[in-house]
């Protein structure tokens, strides 16, 4: 009886010594599953336009450059705009009429309002990177606020005037590319031509102000291509028509929205709830057995 007892406890350990790393494995594969499903600062927000400039009687020139960079995204999601998140409140972007700035995205959403615009907001994280690159392609951004919109679209990085600028598609590009070493994200030639397929009018008179020529043969970026890449995923998309929903978005961006400490606390809670796994089925088989 005494050597039954032995061997039933031998079997038992040795069952446990296999279950236990399964459990543990199981459910770090699952936490690793479910940290794909959060942001962290660094991840992006695209702007979006549900109905093409939502018809807007603005005919100023902010929003004439508006449907300009629209068409040149061969109206892709109608996807406009592209910035940084730098925390549950506040993007780093690049716009025509500001350059590199830290903004509200509450105040920012709504100056679009208030020009009759209706705003689809799109969180995606970049996926295959850590939340410590995403920092530091974060700190990287905030170094550049104050530098000038590049009004050319040069790949160099340099605006008419030659300084150092940037517009919002290669900002983010940049950002990580000038982190890691190397490009995560495709460049494409820009797209200069309206729905028509023709050279957009808007564009001509636009550079030629700039004693230039369209540049059709470069090569660029458009957040309307950007939102499609492999190493993007989404985590949430919002309708955005007041200020209710304003705060709403805000409110599940803050949700969504980790950092590296709750990282370490998640992976803590998985052993936590490997260790119980294991423990209940522990007993269970000491119970049947």
């Amino acid at each position: 009886l005494s050597y039954d007892k032995q061997e039933t406890g031998r079997q038992r350990r040795k069952m446990c010594a296999i279950i236990l790393p399964i459990f543990i494995l199981v459910t770090f594969f699952y936490s690793a599953m479910e940290s794909s499903k959060v942001l962290y600062p660094g991840d992006l927000l695209f702007w979006s336009l549900p109905t093409k400039l939502n018809n807007s009687n603005d005919s100023s020139s902010d929003e004439s450059f508006l449907d300009a960079v629209i068409a040149s995204g061969n109206d892709e999601n109608v996807v406009f705009h592209v910035s940084i998140i730098q925390d549950n409140s506040t993007v780093i972007h690049v716009s025509s009429e500001h350059g590199v700035t830290s903004d509200a995205i509450f105040n920012y959403c709504e100056e679009y309002l208030k020009n009759g615009h209706e705003l689809q907001l799109t969180t995606m994280t970049i996926t295959g990177q850590n939340a410590t690159t995403k920092n530091a392609a974060l700190e990287w951004a905030v170094s550049k606020i104050g530098l000038p919109y590049n009004d050319i679209f040069n790949e160099n990085c340099t605006n008419s005037k030659g300084q150092e600028a940037y517009y919002c598609c290669q900002f983010v590009r940049k950002a990580y590319e000038n982190v890691l070493g190397y490009p995560i994200f495709e460049i494409q030639p820009l797209n200069f031509n309206d729905t028509t397929g023709k050279l957009n009018p808007y564009w001509v008179d636009y550079f030629k102000q700039r004693n230039m020529p369209v540049p059709v043969d470069q090569y660029g970026s458009h957040p309307g291509r950007l939102i499609r890449s492999p190493n993007l995923q989404e985590i949430f998309s919002m309708y955005i028509n007041d200020t209710n929903s304003i705060d709403q978005f805000l409110q599940n961006l803050a949700d969504a929205l980790e950092t590296t400490n709750g990282t370490a606390t998640n992976l803590r809670f998985s052993l936590t709830k490997s260790l119980i796994l294991f423990i209940l089925f522990y007993f269970t088989f000491k119970h049947l057995f």
